[in-house]
């Protein structure tokens, strides 16, 4: 096996009776893929309203934005969105309006590498077998770091 998940020899680890070795004990730490996936998000939604007019004039103007951490690590949306309206009576027989409306927006997500493209993660954890691990790990089970941690 190129991975080897138990502390002892690959011979060793099923017996010629197709039974699992009793003596045969996990030493990676890291075999659930789901674990490392899955966060609680935060979903945050700020929102201003103001209006005001006079007999000949009505303005309104709001504003809101949107923090939404998603359920996949790295995985998220933010939006701003900014609206004003105007009505505006010019004289008894006129009047005038108008309205703008901008929406600004970013997702993030699990993109397949170098592509740009979305995928999904679970689908690809289901298909990993279990006895390999998330992070590299060293003969004794212990998660192998790099510089940074």
């Amino acid at each position: 096996m190129g991975y080897n998940p138990f502390d002892v020899p690959n011979d060793q680890i099923v017996g010629t009776n197709g039974l699992m070795n009793p003596n045969a004990n996990l030493i990676y730490k890291s075999l659930d893929w789901y674990e490392v996936m899955e966060e609680t998000g935060i979903r945050t939604n700020y929102n201003v309203n103001v209006s005001g007019g006079g007999e000949k004039s009505k303005v309104f103007f709001s504003t809101s934005y949107l923090d939404e951490e998603g359920y996949v690590v790295t995985s998220g949306y933010n939006r701003l969105t900014t609206r004003l309206n105007g009505d505006f009576e010019v004289n008894n027989w006129m009047s005038m309006g108008g309205s703008a409306n901008i929406t600004i927006a970013e997702s993030s997500g699990p993109t397949s590498a170098g592509s740009g493209s979305i995928v999904n993660p679970f689908g690809f954890a289901k298909n990993v077998g279990s006895v390999y691990p998330v992070y590299l790990n060293d003969a004794q089970g212990n998660l192998v770091l790099d510089a940074s941690g």
